[in-house]
């Protein structure tokens, strides 16, 4: 399965329309078990952690199943945990 496959299924089974997520929880599911291989085959050569999860939020705003959640205009960010626990600002997206 390619990254972008499992990210369109991971949107499609987890998420209704008008839900609220962000990046993190995505790439929290491609960690498990179902995804893990995708996850880690995908990784390019060269590319930081945090610039694979860049492309990762740009394949869920590519996949026509979610959109950035806007605030007067502005893309809204919201606090999560990265894979390393930390607490990181992120996009907030809507399931459409």
């Amino acid at each position: 399965m390619e990254l972008k496959k499992a990210i369109n299924k991971i949107i499609n089974d987890n998420f209704s329309k008008g839900d609220y997520f962000d990046s993190h929880a995505v790439i929290n599911e491609l960690l498990k078990k179902d995804y893990h291989q995708v996850y880690l085959n995908s990784f390019p050569k060269n590319c930081t952690v945090a610039q694979y999860h860049g492309q990762i939020a740009q394949k869920i705003g590519e996949s026509g199943l979610a959109k950035k959640v806007k605030n007067n205009s502005e893309d809204l960010l919201i606090y999560t945990h990265t894979i390393y626990g930390e607490l990181n600002k992120n996009h907030l997206w809507e399931r459409i």
